[in-house]
């Protein structure tokens, strides 16, 4: 996990290229799930989102808080 926000039970994910292979995607899935069992949402990002489109990434998340707090 790269954040997590306690309140709003959210995890934010930025992949790397350590991302990319199979063994670390199946990992990451699993992960992932296991986590979600616990009511926690996931928001996942990939490097290039961050660097290309930083704006685009930051309505992602505004989206979600906005619908996560009605």
């Amino acid at each position: 996990m790269d954040f997590y926000c306690p309140r709003l039970r959210l995890v934010i994910e930025v992949d790397g290229p350590t991302h990319l292979g199979n063994e670390q995607k199946l990992f990451d899935k699993e992960r992932q799930l296991c986590i979600e069992q616990l009511g926690i949402k996931f928001l996942r990002f990939t490097n290039r989102d961050i660097y290309k489109n930083m704006r685009g990434v930051i309505e992602m998340i505004y989206d979600f808080i906005d619908c996560a707090t009605w």
